[in-house]
């Protein structure tokens, strides 16, 4: 691509505005009156809560604050009020964003029973470590081998709740959960993606298997930095400064596929 400098008037966010980007040698190029268009962001982890949870955000509330940032496309979890579990929970879901300024995607919640998969045809389907905990490793390994049929694509937070002690989530729970995920991929040859990933570990251990993405907060924030316990609580947990570096460097060096916010609400 070329090296160039912006400078004069460019209609952004519905008025024109002074433009001045790039310096240096670069090639100049003069804007005069004239459209600036760059490309929409895709956020492909958020939670744009509603249903029951209305009071943290709605789905309007959260398409318009997306598209007022760059965003033009979200994956929204189904961890709502109701979970997101059955056909008819994802149709409805499905129905209301259609309509909202940006294209809305979800990812359908873990169905009591697998056959949901085949009413709904969801594009993915998301695990939470208290799936796993309710419905056991043998339930998601028949979601898997449905989704390897439908090419719907599991998207784990991948914690293994058995390493869980007194409120404490340790490194070892997502090194269990990624041995324990890329087994199920070898046996039913399911596509995975592997959600807000805290260690470098993670990014190079599924390379050839799975996609990953990491977050702002586990890739800027850590233990040291981050310690106030009403504000930097968050599943999973921040990690050590050292692994946090590790983890940015993953990312700079293209181990880590996407970047995603987890966009994600909450009361204080």
């Amino acid at each position: 691509m070329d090296c160039i400098r912006l400078e004069g008037r460019a209609y952004i966010g519905g008025r024109f505005v002074r433009v001045k980007i790039g310096g240096g040698d670069c090639r100049l190029v003069q804007l005069s009156n004239r459209y600036l268009i760059l490309p929409g962001m895709v956020d492909l982890h958020v939670h744009f809560r509603d249903w029951g949870l209305s009071h943290k955000e709605t789905l309007e509330g959260g398409a318009r604050a997306a598209l007022a940032g760059g965003v033009v496309a979200v994956g929204d979890m189904p961890n709502t009020s109701p979970h997101i579990r059955t056909a008819e929970l994802y149709r409805k879901r499905v129905e209301q964003g259609s309509g909202l300024p940006i294209l809305y995607k979800l990812h359908m919640g873990v169905p009591e029973k697998v056959a949901e998969l085949d009413q709904a045809r969801p594009r993915s389907v998301k695990i939470y470590p208290e799936d796993v905990a309710r419905f056991g490793w043998q339930h998601v390994e028949k979601l898997a081998e449905r989704c390897a049929t439908l090419r719907c694509v599991l998207v784990f937070h991948c914690e293994d709740p058995a390493y869980f002690r007194n409120g404490e989530r340790p490194p070892d729970a997502e090194v269990a959960c990624v041995e324990k995920v890329r087994q199920i991929v070898h046996r039913t040859g399911a596509r995975v993606h592997l959600t807000h990933i805290t260690l470098p570990y993670t990014a190079e251990a599924t390379r050839g298997w799975a996609s990953v993405d990491a977050t702002p907060h586990h890739l800027l924030l850590d233990v040291d930095n981050c310690k106030d316990p009403a504000l930097c609580l968050v599943n999973p947990r921040l990690r050590t400064p050292e692994i946090r570096k590790r983890l940015l460097a993953a990312l700079a060096s293209g181990l880590i596929d996407i970047y995603a916010t987890d966009h994600a609400p909450h009361t204080l």
